[in-house]
């Protein structure tokens, strides 16, 4: 099994946030109603996890939320960097979910903040979609400084 530094989630967690703020930035407001489709079938996945409690699949259903909204930007190249990345955002996902879990939110919580998202993105406010992106990911080991020792969490 792979493990992860403190380095690595700070440069896989800072890659994915601009990523998603370049999507943002050019698919907002959301040029056709079918690009947030998958997006909505992420999350009602990410609802049924949570109801289970099934985690490993909520972190599967979280990441496909994600690439999602990667998508409303209908940029391929844009696409293929994201996904090029895809089994390092699943494990810092994974570590993210187990550390909110603990100290910050419920898997319903976790989930409401993603509905939140989603919905500032469908409302067409590029600027409001933004802050909150930029909320979504607090506490999620945006800085070294911050990262949360992964042993601490076993």
């Amino acid at each position: 099994m792979s493990t992860l530094d403190d380095d690595d989630v700070y440069e896989i967690l800072t890659l994915r946030s601009t990523l998603e703020r370049m999507a943002f930035e050019l698919g907002i407001p959301v040029k056709r109603p079918a690009l947030v489709e998958p997006a909505k079938q992420a999350l009602g996945e990410m609802e049924r996890c949570a109801r289970q409690q099934d985690r490993g699949a909520l972190v599967q259903a979280g990441y496909e939320f994600h690439f999602a909204l990667i998508k409303i930007a209908d940029h391929t190249r844009l696409e293929n960097i994201y996904a090029s990345v895809q089994q390092q955002l699943l494990l810092c996902m994974s570590r993210n979910l187990l550390a909110r879990e603990r100290y910050f939110e419920d898997l319903d919580q976790h989930v409401a903040r993603h509905r939140h998202l989603l919905e500032l993105v469908e409302s067409g406010d590029a600027s409001a979609a933004l802050a909150e992106l930029a909320a979504h990911g607090e506490r999620s080991f945006a800085t070294k400084e911050n990262t949360v020792d992964a042993e601490k969490l076993a």
